[in-house]
């Protein structure tokens, strides 16, 4: 942006009715121009005194009653005043009924957040149970952690050795039953003592 750009912008970058696109852009103009930023500093302390300094008057209700009749008659409502059209309403004017939100918008909007907002309901609740894992599913993945783990290890055997009397009280600690160890090699040495005798 140029600096004939932001001259013509800064009223309304300063009261506040820029996008923020175009806004970021004559924030940027002015951190880059010190000529720009020094006629923004101006204009801003202007409008603060302006704004301390000047009275403030409330509009009388009659200009407001005239304006809402303008407006109803440029698009066509019907008013109350009849064929005249001239001078304020007679009597006291009505309060004006506040409105929630909801009475705002229509049904069709409404209908739309709420079915939006079941679905939403109804996917949080049903879509983990769909992805929670079957059984053999479960069984693989416990077999391959275990796998994993036992290679972990800087070794693959717990007791390097076969002698009776070193592996027994090792499974004695580490087991709560006594497992039965048999040694290979006594088979072997009996068989052979039977085919000698």
């Amino acid at each position: 942006m140029n600096c004939e750009q932001i001259k013509n912008l800064m009223d309304a970058y300063l009261d506040g009715e820029l996008d923020p696109v175009t806004s970021q852009k004559v924030e940027q103009h002015l951190r880059d121009c010190g000529e720009c930023e020094q006629a923004n500093e101006v204009d801003t302390a202007m409008a603060h005194a302006i704004s301390q300094a000047a009275p403030y008057y409330k509009a009388p209700p009659e200009l407001r009653e005239r304006i809402q009749v303008s407006l109803r008659e440029a698009i066509g409502v019907s008013t109350s005043r009849g064929a005249a059209g001239v001078g304020p309403l007679p009597g006291r004017r009505p309060e004006a009924v506040r409105r929630g939100v909801f009475f705002d918008m229509p049904w069709n909007w409404l209908a739309l957040a709420a079915a939006i907002a079941v679905a939403a309901i109804v996917a949080s609740i049903f879509l983990p149970r769909l992805r929670q894992p079957g059984a053999d599913q479960f069984l693989a993945t416990q077999l391959i952690a275990s796998h994993v783990r036992s290679l972990m290890a800087n070794h693959l055997t717990d007791v390097a050795s076969s002698d009776q009397h070193t592996v027994k009280p090792w499974l004695d600690v580490k087991l709560d039953f006594a497992a039965p160890v048999v040694d290979p090699l006594a088979k072997v040495f009996l068989s052979l003592a039977v085919a000698w005798i």
